[in-house]
C-alpha cells in the first residue's frame, strides 16, 4: 500500500464521525420541525372545529390522534385500525378528507396529508386558510 492510499484512508476514517454526528442531528430536526408544524396545524384546526377545549391534546403524541378522530367524527375505536402497518396510510387519508371537508377544503388534501413533505404545506394551509 502506498502513501497516498493510508493518507486517504485514514483522511476519510477521521471525517466519518462528522458525517454521522451532521446526518443524525439533521434528521432529528427535520422531524422535530415536522412534528411541530403537524402538531401546531391539528391545534389550530381544532380550535377552529369547535373542539377548543381538547387542543392541546394536539402535541401529545397518542392523544393527536384521538383529536384527530373527533374533528373527523370517527369513532374512537379507530385508532386500533391506524396501528396496523399499511391499512392505517387507508385510515389516516379518510380522517383527513373528513377533516379538510369539516374546514371547507376539497377532500383530496386528505390525501394529499400522507404524502411526505406535501404535509408540511397541507396542514398549515387546512389550518391557518379562511
Amino acid at each position: 500500500m502506498n502513501a497516498f492510499a493510508l493518507l486517504a484512508q485514514s483522511g476519510l476514517e477521521s471525517t466519518g464521525w462528522l458525517m454521522n454526528w451532521w446526518t443524525s442531528w439533521y434528521g432529528c430536526g427535520t422531524g422535530l420541525i415536522t412534528y411541530a408544524v403537524v402538531a401546531w396545524s391539528l391545534m389550530v384546526i381544532a380550535q377552529k372545529t369547535g373542539h377548543a377545549d381538547n387542543a392541546w391534546w394536539a402535541w401529545v403524541p397518542v392523544l393527536n390522534a384521538l383529536l384527530a378522530l373527533q374533528i373527523a367524527g370517527r369513532p374512537l375505536w379507530w385508532l386500533i385500525l391506524l396501528l396496523i402497518p399499511c391499512i392505517d396510510l387507508i385510515f389516516i387519508a379518510i380522517v383527513l378528507m373528513d377533516i379538510a371537508a369539516k374546514r371547507g377544503k376539497p377532500a383530496v388534501l386528505g390525501i394529499l396529508g400522507i404524502v411526505p413533505c406535501v404535509n408540511l404545506v397541507v396542514f398549515p394551509y387546512i389550518a391557518f386558510s379562511d
